[in-house]
């Protein structure tokens, strides 16, 4: 037997044609998951980038509304899942015209010039699709900025929800974001009519390019279809709705990731908080002060002493005996290594050592503005002292603290905090609470030190409220703290920064949230009792200029600018106006503070609330005992007394027929019966049109050059209907399902940030489904 007769025999050909397909599907799979696996890495990346873009940006950023949470949502969500759908698709964007071009040489051996002529319809469809794209791109940019203006309000409400409750603005709200969410639909039924004459086109195409190739085959060929040529050729044109179907999908991606990444270029280059050694606006240097600085070395004899270089001594140095230590070949031994750190700490802190140093300083929220917000800021904050910021309100005393923190973008001058500084505990004006428990906000994350924690306890006034939760120190507090007063909050926020282990803790005006007595046991407990004690550098901004004289230095600023700085003494003797103002105001204080003695009420009042609410919860506990029978339940009841968020539910395995109900019914029943009726419908005219032109290649196997053009005249009005039928059934089809997909993409209750999450994805997903 030949090779050539070997090669025809049909048991090999099916075997060559099994080892093609096999490959084929085996080499799709390997591709298929390198790139879902690198587009889900692309996508991680994206929302990593996302986030730590959104913890530098600067503030006035957000603020002045020049980027909106909502935006970030985005982000984080559609425009990272984009890219991700681009990646998936990127190599069929030069994959499927080598395809097509594979088809059009395979047809051409099949039906000559005409497959040709067939084929250029896909040249004529090309560049209606490239219009297309573009519309479809405009039309994403502006439902991406309806969709941003969506996710903003819609955040202010679930934020606010309580707020809203109370004064019955739901109706409001609903009205707000229905009419976001309307402009957000109409651009994408705008989109829908696009998207449905795509892919009209796509799925059209083949089947005119079959119908302009066999009309013009007998003509140019002069021979009649038969059953070879056809049914070979027609498994090239089925073969064409793959990559026909898959180039709008392919497009309409990659639009909308041109889209996204151009927003997200946009985020990227938004402002955000200058740079410097620690990536903020300051600097770290070893020393601040040419004063006393103790400096190591070490000795040939293996003992390393401290010495002080003093500025007045022209550069002499002389050893302390007391601290030397042993060395081991010239390097300090750990034990003896903390020792000398802890003694530096200690001398700095003796001899006033400034932990922070602003040097001509003038700063701006807006970088383009013309006037700074502060300006010619020259002063040290000592370290291991209390400083004390006081001034008018709004004369920019937190921004002052915003500028220390390098928040503020900086005109002149610089800031310079000491390298001994590694992190800093802040406790800002407007109480943040996590969603945890009580003792979770107040460790945040450290080590629980049961000694520090209740001395932090009871310094912030909070072991009186702990006795009053339902689980103690173990109670959620719930979002933002929704369970607690104001000054409760506050309290919390406040004993976070005690029981952190930072060197330098900054309180913005705690102490305004709080009854007088209250904040009298907090100054003298905590800020004295702890921090001081602990030789922490204590930044202080308050009101309440009745702890003035306990300050190290006080700051006070006036109209964006240092007006004074030094000691209590120092001021008063240089602006005694100031001292009289200050006296006043310590006289008003104490007569309230005499009045609160006398009749204390707001802290009770706190409290009252605060067992009111653990009353109710109480009651909704006892009902639901008596609901469970068993013990196991009980205690599982027991063990969630405290609890106030639930686990998101979340189901494992394959997708149940659940699903697939409830997207019916959101879909509407009447349009999925539609829907299914017109694929069926678009199915049945296909298998005719299939029918027909099997009897057309039937009728042609017998013809002669006498009857051909009477078969082609019999067959060929037939088969153009039929085709002309399809393509219709697959416009309107396609038509109700992206319609139907719309009118899907929506959902009902689920917890805050899920929520958010849903508002965005889901919405995507569900149309994408209406895609396909």
């Amino acid at each position: 037997m030949s090779s050539y007769d070997f090669i025809r025999n049909g048991i090999v050909l099916v075997f060559l044609l099994f080892l093609c397909s096999y490959s084929r599907a085996l080499c799709l799979q390997v591709h298929y998951h390198l790139v879902i696996t690198e587009s889900g890495h692309v996508k991680a990346a994206i929302q990593a980038a996302v986030y730590d873009k959104a913890l530098r940006i600067s503030t006035y950023t957000i603020s002045g509304g020049s980027m909106t949470t909502g935006q970030i949502t985005n982000h984080m969500s559609v425009d990272a899942m984009n890219i991700l759908m681009s990646f998936q698709y990127l190599h069929s964007a030069w994959s499927l015209p080598y395809q097509l071009l594979g088809y059009l040489v395979i047809l051409y051996t099949q039906l000559g010039p005409a497959a040709l002529i067939g084929f250029s319809v896909f040249f004529l469809v090309l560049p209606l699709q490239t219009v297309i794209a573009k519309q479809l791109g405009n039309l994403q940019k502006k439902s991406m900025v309806h969709s941003d203006s969506r996710l903003k309000q819609t955040n202010e409400m679930l934020q606010g929800m309580k707020l809203i409750k109370l004064y019955a603005w739901e109706e409001i709200f609903l009205q707000v974001i229905g009419e976001a969410r309307g402009k957000e639909i109409w651009m994408q039924v705008k989109s829908t009519g696009w998207r449905v004459l795509m892919y009209t086109l796509a799925g059209s195409t083949p089947l005119l390019v079959t119908l302009i190739s066999y009309s013009l085959y007998q003509v140019l060929e002069g021979k009649a279809l038969t059953p070879e040529i056809t049914f070979s050729s027609l498994s090239v044109f089925n073969s064409m709705f793959v990559p026909m179907f898959m180039l709008p999908q392919v497009i309409q991606f990659y639009v909308n990731a041109v889209v996204s990444t151009k927003r997200l270029r946009t985020f990227f280059s938004a402002a955000e908080i200058e740079d410097g050694e620690d990536g903020r606006t300051l600097e770290k240097v070893n020393r601040l002060n040419p004063g006393h600085v103790p400096q190591r070395d070490v000795k040939a004899n293996g003992h390393e002493s401290f010495k002080k270089i003093d500025a007045d001594s022209d550069g002499q140095v002389y050893s302390n005996p007391a601290f030397e230590t042993e060395t081991q070949n010239g390097n300090l031994k750990e034990s003896n290594l903390k020792f000398a750190e802890d003694t530096i700490d200690k001398l700095r802190h003796e001899n006033g050592w400034p932990v922070a140093k602003i040097s001509h300083g003038s700063f701006t929220w807006d970088a383009e503005a013309s006037t700074p917000t502060l300006s010619d800021i020259d002063l040290e904050i000592p370290a291991g002292k209390l400083t004390i910021v006081v001034g008018q309100v709004g004369g920019g005393k937190s921004s002052f603290i915003s500028a220390l923190l390098g928040e503020m973008s900086t005109v002149s001058g610089s800031v310079q905090w000491d390298k001994s500084v590694s992190n800093i505990a802040y406790g800002s004006q407007k109480a943040w609470l996590l969603n945890a428990t009580m003792e979770e906000n107040i460790t945040f994350g450290n080590k629980m030190d049961r000694l520090r924690y209740k001395d932090t306890i009871n310094a912030c006034s909070l072991q009186p409220d702990i006795d009053i939760l339902p689980a103690g120190d173990q109670t959620e507090i719930g979002e933002k703290g929704i369970n607690l007063s104001g000054g409760q909050k506050q309290r919390v926020s406040v004993a976070r920064t005690m029981y952190s282990p930072h060197s330098v803790v900054i309180l913005d005006d705690p102490l305004s949230a709080l009854d007088v007595h209250v904040g009298a046991h907090l100054f003298e407990e905590g800020i004295k009792g702890i921090l001081l004690k602990e030789n922490r550098t204590v930044i202080l901004v308050t009101h309440q200029v009745q702890y003035l004289d306990q300050a190290e230095k006080i700051v006070v600023i006036k109209d964006g600018k240092v007006q004074h700085h030094g000691t209590y003494d120092s001021i008063c003797a240089e602006n005694p106006q100031l001292q009289e103002s200050w006296q006043k105001m310590m006289r008003e204080e104490e007569e309230e503070s005499d009045a609160e003695s006398l009749d204390n009420v707001s802290i009770n009042d706190e409290r009252k609330e605060l067992m009111r609410q653990v009353s109710i919860r109480s009651k909704e506990e006892k009902i639901l005992k008596r609901s469970l029978s068993d013990i196991e339940k009980k205690a599982k009841l027991d063990k969630e007394k405290g609890a106030l968020m639930e686990k998101e539910e979340r189901n494992k395995g394959s997708v149940s027929w659940r699903v697939y109900w409830h997207y019916i019914k959101t879909f509407n029943a009447f349009l999925f019966l539609l829907c299914v009726f017109l694929f069926v419908l678009q199915n049945a005219v296909m298998v005719g049109n299939n029918y027909w032109l099997s009897l057309w290649s039937e009728a042609g196997i017998n013809a002669t050059e006498e009857n051909m053009d009477e078969i082609l005249k019999k067959y060929l009005p037939v088969y153009g209907a039929l085709t002309i039928a399809s393509v219709l059934m697959s416009t309107l089809s396609t038509t109700v399902m992206l319609l139907a997909s719309l009118r899907a993409a929506k959902f009902t209750t689920m917890p805050c940030c899920i929520v958010l999450s849903m508002l965005l994805c889901d919405f995507l997903i569900r149309l994408q489904w209406g895609g396909f």
